[in-house]
């Protein structure tokens, strides 16, 4: 609806890391095709690629993505909570902060 390119959004989510106390993020984008992808990425001691993997997708520790088909809403919900499950069983742990 915006008229943007997949390319302008790749760095978006790195540069959510660079506000201050943001230790982890993820964005969501539609693609042309209906696919919607998810960037996450985190400092230490969260880990991305583990959430990833639950979604089918995969990459590092530290950043890693998938694509997730189906309502972009309901795909968007699904991943936020699955992001705060991470950042609340690593608070949980008292490794982190959110």
């Amino acid at each position: 609806e915006t008229g943007a390119v997949p390319s302008d959004t790749e760095s978006l989510v790195n540069q959510c890391l660079t506000i201050s106390g943001t230790d982890a993020a993820f964005i969501a984008v539609q693609l042309p095709s209906g696919v919607n992808k998810f960037s996450l990425r985190c400092r230490d001691p969260y880990n991305v690629a583990q959430l990833a993997e639950q979604f089918g997708g995969g990459g590092h520790r530290l950043a890693s993505g998938a694509t997730v088909s189906g309502d972009f809403k309901s795909a968007v919900e699904s991943v936020r909570k699955a992001f705060l499950k991470m950042l609340k069983s690593v608070d949980t742990a008292g490794q982190g902060s959110a």
